[in-house]
């Protein structure tokens, strides 16, 4: 029987009090022959470092730096020594992909699992016009005793979002105890 005490999080970068990460001009330039397809699938393999800066936006002011930062649309990325105090080199759930940020050794955190977890009696599917189902949901419910893991997931169904739980020793618990900036945690509801 699974825990009612725990809680499942959405997790979202805090982008309008935190600056975010994008490559820089001259990487966008050199470019990488394929497109970066952090979605789930393991590239530390073929994973060569980039370089990053903070994204900018002329005339307006900078944004803090975060402890936990977003990277492009689709992951999350802290420094390196962050990952090791938050024991993410040990988790199999993500792969940590080294890049540079003003020449501090941060990782993206490339989250590799993914859970078959939508309660779709409770959840709530995006209607288009014309009666079609659009992409996300109006409510996410997510069954509870397929999210009892501690580590990031991702969602089949619920597009690039990354989720935790609240449980002992888990991400969520960690970030919150060492007081990390940059993350919002949403919660989902659960059956």
């Amino acid at each position: 029987m699974p825990d009612k005490e725990l809680c499942c999080f959405a997790i979202i970068p805090d982008v309008e009090n935190y600056a975010m990460l994008q490559e820089t001009p001259l990487e966008l330039v050199l470019g990488q022959l394929e497109p970066m397809d952090l979605h789930g699938k393991p590239i530390a393999d073929k994973w060569q470092s980039i370089k990053v800066s903070w994204l900018t936006v002329p005339g307006e002011r900078p944004l803090l730096t975060p402890d936990i930062a977003a990277f492009n649309a689709t992951a999350f990325a802290a420094k390196t020594t962050v990952c090791e105090q938050l024991g993410l080199h040990q988790q199999e759930s993500c792969e940590l992909l080294p890049i540079s940020v003003d020449g501090e050794a941060w990782s993206i955190i490339h989250v590799l699992t993914e859970l078959d977890a939508v309660d779709e009696q409770q959840s709530e599917r995006k209607i288009r016009r014309g009666g079609q189902f659009g992409r996300g949901f109006s409510k996410l419910v997510l069954k509870l005793n397929a999210v009892s893991d501690t580590s990031l997931f991702r969602v089949k169904g619920a597009g690039l979002r990354v989720f935790t739980t609240s449980a002992a020793n888990g991400f969520y618990q960690a970030v919150q105890t060492a007081d990390l900036k940059g993350l919002i945690f949403k919660p989902v509801a659960t059956t």
